[in-house]
């Protein structure tokens, strides 16, 4: 073998390698919860902790006609570049049948994320926007949302330090409003959270006091990504670049 050939087995072996030392955006733990409970009838829940695409449901039947019901499809993804998004809504509802008793439901649709962006990424910049929409007040269910974006610790974020709620918010009855926040965030462990409820927040049950009462919350087309700035220099970049430059000169002789 001579030493063009050699050089170029090296820098195969080298580049083939060297991804593997790359640094990503890796994601420490994921909870995928849905949770239902209507009088009269059986709780039925479903959880899931992995990334990627993933549709759960679960649905509660009352023996005096109530309904519960919660169900999100999303897709999440880490590495050179965090991706989250909602294929279809996050969302819980309820509702109680005409001329039957009250009721009381729970319904919850829960989203948590938590990952870190490591020392060798350096900065990386964030969008976090969607919608959420609440139909009904407290006769229906109390319906609410409730979404969180918080560095994990003392984070500087945007040469703020915060160590907790980045954007956060409860809805009002019968409204659909933006949420957008975008940004930089600096290494460190961030948790996002988006919550769905029937019943005050996820605290108690929700009633439904009027017959035919309906409610529902949902989280719409949400969307987070996190971007690294540049892209992230690996272990073996100047020695490839010292073979290329080795070989090039090696090919004039």
């Amino acid at each position: 073998m001579n030493k063009t050939r050699l050089s170029l087995c090296i820098l195969c072996i080298l580049s083939s390698s060297s991804s593997s030392f790359a640094a990503m955006i890796t994601i420490d733990s994921v909870t995928r919860t849905v949770t239902t409970h209507v009088t009269g009838g059986t709780w039925d829940s479903n959880s899931i902790s992995s990334a990627g695409a993933q549709n759960i449901a679960a649905t509660s039947d009352g023996v005096d006609s109530g309904l519960a019901s919660a169900r999100q499809n999303s897709f999440l993804s880490g590495g050179a570049t965090l991706d989250f998004f909602i294929e279809e809504d996050i969302v819980v509802q309820g509702s109680r049948g005409f001329g039957f008793a009250p009721v009381n439901v729970v319904a919850e649709s829960l989203v948590d994320v938590t990952f870190t962006i490591p020392a060798e990424v350096g900065a990386a910049a964030f969008m976090f926007d969607g919608f959420y929409t609440v139909i009904g007040d407290q006769s229906d269910g109390t319906p609410s949302v409730a979404w969180n974006l918080a560095a994990m610790g003392q984070t500087t974020i945007g040469g703020v330090v915060l160590g907790g709620t980045l954007s956060s918010g409860e809805a009002t009855s019968g409204t659909s409003e933006q949420i957008e926040a975008s940004g930089l965030l600096w290494p460190g462990t961030y948790n996002m959270r988006l919550e769905a409820n029937m019943g005050n927040n996820g605290v108690g049950t929700g009633s439904f006091t009027t017959t035919g009462a309906f409610g529902a919350a949902a989280f719409q087309d949400m969307r987070l990504t996190v971007t690294p700035l540049s892209p992230v220099p690996e272990p073996s970049s100047a020695l490839l670049l010292g073979l290329g430059v080795s070989l090039v000169i090696r090919r004039r002789r």
